[in-house]
């Protein structure tokens, strides 16, 4: 009876730790949702002659193309860095300036919990970064962490976390939403605003409130 009440009190306490891990990190979500850093940094000198190329990737996790593909990634890390690595191979080709992320993990267990902005960012000539959560879900050892970021070739400033109207607030409390990010780039043309957002995909009448 002794041994049946210690693991009572045991499982009640590892739920417990659980339950106030997640409270926490729930909590302190919208606190946390940008992070802004630079991979590398480089000097460039205004031109207003310039001009500036703004593309949109949706990475999708970094699943690959296969139709159907699950978000857990079932071949490895190496599997999941070919894919990255064919995503920046795509993206540098462009020569973009700017582009925004869909999609893509920072921190997620489904893809052994790599940073998958900051690896296209270390394999293209866009070096400064700005990453906004749409989900971020912790719980002790894995967390659910991925939403949009914005890659540029030139310094990022002013990041602002915009929040939209939620499909169900329910699961914006518990999970997060699609909301988004503006960022202003400076540009050798000036400084330009960048809003990054991944419209939500199952209703239209949310998608459009966010649009307004």
């Amino acid at each position: 009876m002794k041994q049946i009440k210690f693991t009572a009190k045991l499982i009640a306490l590892i739920i417990l730790f659980i339950v106030l891990w997640y409270s926490i990190a729930r909590f302190f979500s919208n606190q946390n949702a940008l992070d802004t850093y630079v991979v590398s940094s480089t000097e460039f000198l205004t031109d207003p002659s310039a001009t500036i190329t703004v593309m949109t990737f949706n990475v999708a996790h970094g699943r690959g193309n296969k139709l159907g593909a699950s978000n857990w990634q079932e071949n490895g890390l190496d599997e999941l860095k070919k894919h990255l690595e064919q995503i920046a191979i795509q993206i540098e080709s462009s020569s973009p300036d700017i582009v925004v992320l869909n999609e893509v993990d920072f921190s997620s267990v489904w893809s052994f919990h790599f940073n998958q902005a900051r690896f296209i960012a270390e394999n293209t000539s866009l070096k400064y970064v700005v990453e906004q959560n749409n989900i971020d879900v912790s719980f002790p050892f894995f967390r659910y962490q991925f939403g949009n970021a914005v890659l540029s070739r030139y310094p990022l400033k002013d990041a602002a976390f915009v929040q939209h109207e939620p499909l169900s607030e329910l699961e914006n409390i518990f999970a997060g939403n699609h909301d988004a990010v503006y960022v202003t780039s400076a540009t050798p043309l000036g400084d330009i605003g960048v809003f990054a957002i991944h419209l939500d995909y199952r209703s239209e009448e949310t998608r459009l409130e966010a649009i307004k």
